[in-house]
């Protein structure tokens, strides 16, 4: 990752192999005739530096775990579902999450290093871009993003399994 930018911008995560996270049901809700296509990876996502650089923004969330990267939670909840888990009951919380046994930090790395590319946009003022772009998806869809993009068709799923799939 060293050659992310030390500046402030935008950051986009393609994905390939997408059949490991959505079932056949859910690919309609995707609008995958609105996401951008590159050599076989899907542009899902993008997130914006928010006071931080790219290079930042991206070791220390993205990279990181899924206490700390929506991102990383959705893909996590993600697999969680495609994989049919149940969600396990936590005695320290009492809450149900993913089973810690079930390795998900591991899987959520596996599928980013094999399935994944990131992009980036530097701008010193990020949101305004991020704004124009997120909220129609009909025109451009991003449907793993949840922030300004509330009525795009995935949300409501995509929210409903990260409630499921509570963080690690």
């Amino acid at each position: 990752m060293e050659s992310l930018p030390d500046s402030p911008g935008l950051y986009f995560w393609y994905f390939q192999n997408i059949d490991e996270l959505f079932p056949e049901e859910q690919k309609e809700r995707l609008y995958l005739d609105s996401v951008i296509k590159n050599n076989g990876y899907f542009l899902l996502y993008l997130g914006t530096t928010e006071g931080q650089s790219i290079k930042q923004r991206i070791t220390d969330k993205h990279l990181n775990s899924a206490h700390v990267s929506t991102l990383r939670h959705s893909i996590g909840s993600l697999l969680a579902h495609k994989a049919r888990l149940k969600p396990s009951f936590i005695v320290e919380t009492g809450k149900f999450a993913i089973d810690k046994n079930w390795g998900v930090e591991k899987r959520i790395t596996k599928y980013l290093k094999e399935n994944a590319k990131i992009s980036w946009i530097i701008d010193e003022n990020p949101n305004r871009i991020e704004t124009s772009l997120l909220g129609n998806y009909r025109r451009l869809s991003f449907p793993l993003n949840i922030n300004k993009n509330r009525n795009h068709p995935f949300c409501e799923t995509l929210m409903d399994l990260r409630k499921k799939y509570k963080r690690c």
